[in-house]
C-alpha cells in the first residue's frame, strides 16, 4: 500500500487494485480551524464533483469509480498505471474542467483516463 500526500486537497491512497481518495484536513498554510475545516471541505467536494461526473456517464474518459461511502467523502477507483511524456504530448486536450498534465492520467487496460477531475 502506498499513501501519496502530494494531492492539494486529498489524501490518495494506492492498493494493488485500488484508488482511495479521502480528503486532507490541513493543507492551509495556518493550522486553525478554520483552515483546517476549509481544506478538508474543498477536498470533500473534489470527491463529489469526481462521483458526480462519472456517474453522470457522459464522458467516457474519465477513471472508473467503484465505490463512494459517506456522501463521497471517500470514493474508491480503480487503480490505473502513470503513462509516460511520450503518450501524455500524444493525447488530446478534452474540452472538460480538469489539469491537463501528466500526473492527471492513468492507463487500464491500455485505455487512457482522465484520474483527477475533480476541479
Amino acid at each position: 500500500m502506498k499513501i501519496i500526500k502530494t494531492g492539494s486537497t486529498r489524501l490518495v491512497i494506492l492498493t494493488d487494485k485500488y484508488a482511495i481518495k479521502i480528503p486532507r484536513c490541513c493543507i492551509k498554510s495556518d493550522n486553525s480551524f478554520y483552515g483546517k475545516t476549509i481544506g478538508f471541505l474543498e477536498g470533500w467536494l473534489a470527491n463529489r464533483y469526481e462521483y458526480k461526473w462519472y456517474k453522470s456517464e457522459i464522458f467516457d474518459f474519465l477513471c472508473p469509480i467503484e465505490y463512494s461511502f459517506l456522501f463521497s467523502m471517500v470514493i474508491i477507483m480503480k487503480k490505473a498505471e502513470p503513462i509516460s511524456y511520450d503518450e501524455f504530448f500524444e493525447l488530446k486536450q478534452y474540452n472538460f474542467a480538469y489539469e491537463h498534465k501528466v500526473d492527471s492520467y492513468g492507463k487500464i487496460n491500455n485505455k487512457v483516463y482522465i484520474i483527477d477531475y475533480g476541479n
